[in-house]
């Protein structure tokens, strides 16, 4: 066949990017390396003419967009915003609190970052009289249900800038993931708590007004959503509302910059176009495509669950699976379907760092953990392609 070639080395490539990433060695690196040694076998001296051509305005955008959205996340962090948000939750109630602590910490993305969340709130847990598995599983799990929604998330940022589909369409197509991803959620930890809160640990009387805290990404949502704002400009927009209001020091703007402009980052954006382009020229996608024909829909989930189950790491999934998925994922239905294999991946593996973060903090089994998380992450899967199967 003569497509084996370009699918043999896309496959090998994959792979020494899944090895090498298991192996500890820095993702963009990885990435790097993968992309050079496909680029090469696949196209020759037509690597360079693909790699200079993807230093475009696509890839200015992108950069800008993850800068600005680090940024953001650093500067609200800093200025003790979500730390004041996240305590007014609490006085809503506890349990009300228990689950969106999480979610609202995770509006946050960070690698790793579901051990913050679980430091923050595991005096409540305790209080609640919860277990570490349970603990675990909630901290997790309500942390992760942005992913595929979220635009401070990379995989979105990513996946806007590879497919060039608005951040905001993306978030209207996706939105049943986090829909499904909260109410499986709601289900599966409903029954971990007593019947009533014990004596003394009733819900605190005290002020919520914290909450308002919340508004750089209330914000961000409407510019993005409700107004159809470039990504970019909403970032930015919002970035120099929160300078303004809570006025951070120099030192902590620096930081904050240093933070956003993280070599790593930077690197991933330029080698993952790169290597979408790569795929493209070498027509690989097309290839795949003729060969996964009569399992479209098999392939779109299944692809980016593989990959992402296997690095651990919640961008890998757009970065490697969706440029030569490209064909399938031009209609709603197969891109929601590959965003749902990537976040059941990413629920899954057990080399992501913020699941076994999470339980090494409340020093839980993760044997135990996965009996909460299989159940929920393939009911979440199950409604997904019900919702596909019905609407597209």
């Amino acid at each position: 066949m003569e497509s084996a070639p370009g699918l043999a080395a896309f496959l090998a490539s994959t792979l020494m990017v899944v090895v090498l990433v298991s192996k500890r060695v820095n993702v963009a690196l990885s990435l790097a390396l993968g992309t050079l040694f496909f680029g090469i076998v696949t196209l020759r001296w037509g690597f360079i003419e693909a790699a200079t051509s993807s230093f475009n305005a696509t890839m200015l955008r992108t950069i800008a967009a993850l800068a600005l959205a680090m940024l953001l996340a650093s500067l609200y962090n800093e200025v003790g915003a979500s730390a004041v948000a996240v305590e007014s939750l609490r006085r809503v109630g506890s349990r009300f609190a228990a689950l969106s602590m999480p979610a609202i910490i995770g509006l946050l993305p960070m690698p790793g970052g579901a051990y913050v969340s679980a430091v923050v709130i595991n005096r409540l847990y305790e209080s609640l009289g919860l277990n570490a598995e349970r603990k675990t599983f909630i901290n997790f799990w309500f942390r992760h249900v942005w992913i595929a929604t979220w635009p401070l998330y990379p995989t979105v940022i990513l996946a806007s800038g590879m497919l060039r589909v608005p951040v905001g369409e993306l978030m209207e197509i996706n939105w049943p993931i986090t829909l499904f991803a909260v109410l499986v959620g709601l289900a599966a930890s409903s029954r971990f708590f007593r019947p009533r809160a014990p004596r003394g640990e009733q819900e605190s009387r005290g002020s919520v007004a914290g909450i308002v805290h919340l508004w750089p990404f209330l914000a961000l949502a409407l510019l993005t959503l409700a107004f159809n704002v470039d990504i970019n400009a909403s970032l930015l927009a919002t970035t120099l509302l929160l300078v303004l209001v809570y006025r951070p020091g120099r030192s902590v703007v620096a930081r904050s910059a240093r933070h956003a402009l993280n070599p790593t980052v930077v690197g991933l954006i330029v080698v993952s176009l790169v290597f979408g382009e790569c795929i493209n020229a070498s027509r690989v996608a097309y290839a795949l495509e003729e060969v996964l024909d009569d399992y479209a829909s098999l392939a779109a989930f299944m692809v980016p669950f593989a990959i992402v189950l296997a690095t651990g790491i919640e961008f890998t999934f757009v970065v490697l699976a969706f440029p030569p998925l490209l064909p399938l994922l031009s209609d709603p239905g197969g891109l929601l379907l590959s965003f749902a294999g990537g976040f059941a991946g990413s629920m899954l593996s057990p080399f992501h760092s913020c699941l076994v973060l999470s339980a090494e903090y409340y020093g839980a089994e993760l044997r135990r953990v996965y009996r909460y998380l299989i159940t929920s992450t393939v009911a979440v899967a199950l409604l997904l392609l019900v919702y596909v199967r019905l609407l597209y």
